[in-house]
């Protein structure tokens, strides 16, 4: 999605410490010559899924624009479920918000928007009347007063009412930078950036995995339901004696890891995954 909105040089990583390497990568400590300084960044844009850091989004991102300087945009892809928390993340850092599912055409723009400079606004806050909730503010505060229209009623009732409820733990999942400095790498598999509620899987008649001398042992891939299409790709293994099959991440050279993506039954594996040398995945074309 990165490189059909126009921005070829991309990397994407699935653990904590090849994002920590990539970023150190990216470090021009020069001024830390002088005296105490903040090391400034050289990537231009973090694009992060906010269930990524095992400690959680919010204080992931506090502690890493405490350690760096620099003119870096930082996208944020969410639930909504995560929404009611937003004004937070503006406040330690984030500057743009995408809610899953979402289009090529909002993530380009959100995209543009990071890369601006310029924080995205957001709704500050609602009166709720009274109480110890920390989203509590006496009213919303805007440039212009326009007349609300009964569908922005509503969206803005059903928000007020999600931040009451208690968040969901967070899962590790995937980050993703942007950045001029490196060059263009293929996307590996990992935390899909669209929402696990668009429907169950449509498995196909006939069996679509191809097996590797005669076992499910290599790089399959799974389509995506998103504009222009695309595919998840796993490094996939049956587990022995259970009828099941285990898919493990790749990272952005399309290599094994040792991260565990999930365990699916083995018909639903044979029924809707690709050899990935067979029917050629975006990790493989970018190769050549």
């Amino acid at each position: 999605m990165c490189r059909k909105s126009g921005y070829a040089d991309v990397i994407s990583v699935g653990l904590k410490a090849e994002f920590d390497a990539e970023v150190s990568k990216n470090v021009d400590k020069s001024a830390m010559a002088f005296g105490p300084a903040t090391p400034r960044l050289g990537i231009d844009l973090l694009i992060i899924d906010w269930d990524t850091p095992s400690k959680g989004y919010l204080p992931f991102i506090k502690s890493f624009k405490q350690r760096y300087s620099g003119r870096y945009g930082i996208l944020v892809i969410a639930d909504p479920k995560h929404q009611p928390r937003f004004m937070m993340a503006s406040k330690a850092g984030t500057t743009a918000y995408l809610i899953k599912p979402f289009k090529q055409s909002d993530f380009k723009e959100k995209i543009a928007i990071a890369l601006s400079g310029k924080a995205e606004p957001i709704i500050q806050s609602f009166s709720m009347g009274g109480g110890s909730n920390p989203f509590e503010m006496q009213t919303v505060v805007e440039k212009k007063q326009t007349k609300r229209s009964p569908a922005e009623l509503k969206a803005l009732e059903k928000l007020v009412n999600e931040s009451s409820k208690p968040a969901e733990p967070e899962k590790p999942q995937k980050v993703v930078t942007v950045s001029k400095e490196n060059l263009a790498k293929g996307a590996g598999g990992g935390a899909s950036f669209h929402s696990s509620t668009a429907g169950a899987k449509v498995l196909s008649d006939e069996p679509t995995a191809t097996l590797v001398d005669g076992k499910i042992n290599g790089q399959y891939h799974e389509k995506v339901n998103v504009i222009g299409g695309g595919e998840n790709c796993y490094w996939a293994e049956e587990v022995e004696g259970k009828d099941k099959v285990r898919l493990a991440y790749l990272n952005a050279k399309g290599d094994k890891t040792n991260l565990e993506a999930k365990v699916i039954p083995r018909h639903e594996f044979m029924h809707s995954f690709f050899l990935c040398t067979e029917h050629l995945c975006q990790i493989l074309k970018n190769a050549k």
